[in-house]
């Protein structure tokens, strides 16, 4: 039950702070008429984002154990 709770968690806040990049981003959108800040303030999110779903997708070392502790 306590894995559930943690992912809701962890699905909530991702929620929040996606919530608050969209937020800010469509801010600077509509206010801002320099396309080089409007760049900036789409590209630093998208790196970000990238690094989490790189460091996600990134190949994991799959430790096996056996039963009995014996060696074969």
């Amino acid at each position: 039950m306590r894995e559930i709770t943690r992912m809701g968690t962890s699905v909530g806040r991702a929620l929040a702070a996606a919530a608050l990049i969209v937020a800010v981003q469509w801010l600077v959108m509509t206010m801002v008429t320099d396309w080089r800040w409007q760049l900036g303030f789409l590209a630093v999110p998208a790196l970000f984002a990238g690094a989490s779903v790189a460091r996600l997708l990134a190949d994991h070392d799959v430790v096996s154990m056996r039963r009995g502790g014996g060696r074969r």
